[in-house]
């Protein structure tokens, strides 16, 4: 079976981490806040790979975080050519496409927000699964007997 190693490793990355940071985790409350912590992100990473979930929208929102984070960007097709490879949607690629054309970095940015508000939207579709998963995995760990 193909996807039990993958899965295992969701598992085992839960199982690595303390309980409390597990629990953090878990106490985020949205999408938007788990991609903004990097631990959690990652964990929703392992979790996505190991329920065979397409990662491109969270490769797209990471991206467009990175791109967002500069500090005095300078926007050209370079970010659309990354974000086309990584699978942007044709109409998120054509929106973007225009604003790099306008060369306004102010619209651009807003272009980039709702590039990454799609992401999310996409992400949340299988939150809840992702956060069941954590609840479940949690409470295994702590009905084990300790060392």
């Amino acid at each position: 079976m193909a996807s039990s190693p993958k899965k295992e490793h969701f598992e085992e990355l839960v199982e690595s981490m303390a309980v409390e940071e597990v629990e953090r985790i878990l106490a985020l409350s949205s999408v938007e806040k788990t991609l903004q912590v990097s631990e959690a992100c990652k964990l929703l990473r392992r979790f996505m790979e190991s329920a065979n979930k397409s990662l491109q929208c969270l490769d797209i929102h990471e991206k467009c975080a990175e791109f967002l984070a500069e500090k005095h960007p300078i926007y050209d097709s370079f970010e659309l050519d990354i974000l086309a490879r990584l699978g942007l949607a044709p109409h998120l690629k054509q929106n973007l496409s225009y604003r790099l054309e306008n060369g306004d970095p102010i619209s651009i940015s807003l272009c980039l927000k709702n590039i990454m508000r799609s992401c999310r939207d996409e992400i949340e579709e299988f939150f809840t699964d992702f956060k069941d998963s954590i609840t479940k995995k949690l409470s295994n760990l702590k009905l084990e007997p300790q060392e």
